[in-house]
């Protein structure tokens, strides 16, 4: 396989070794623009989810005879996308 193929070491630029060349780097100036896109503080002490799964409870044999009727009683798959905001997520 690649084991076959050997180059010559004739053919290498140089041989392996520590010395490698230095390089200075420049400096450069930045100003970063990005800050009128950045998103204020958020606040989660609002949270419905509470509301929503006691609703869900209340609704879920309702919302299963229609879902039945309306596709049939075979389970379909269901596939979505969850977000998450966390202040590690990085701002693009």
């Amino acid at each position: 396989m690649f084991s076959d193929v050997i180059a010559p070491k004739e053919t290498l630029l140089c041989a392996p070794g520590s010395e490698e060349p230095l390089f200075d780097r420049q400096q450069l100036s930045y100003s970063g623009c990005s800050e009128r896109f950045r998103l204020g503080e958020r606040s989660f002490s609002r949270q419905y989810a509470h509301i929503y799964a006691t609703r869900l409870m209340q609704m879920r044999d309702i919302l299963n005879d229609r879902a039945a009727h309306k596709w049939g009683e075979k389970p379909l798959d269901c596939r979505g996308l969850n977000w998450k905001a966390t202040s590690t997520h990085p701002s693009l």
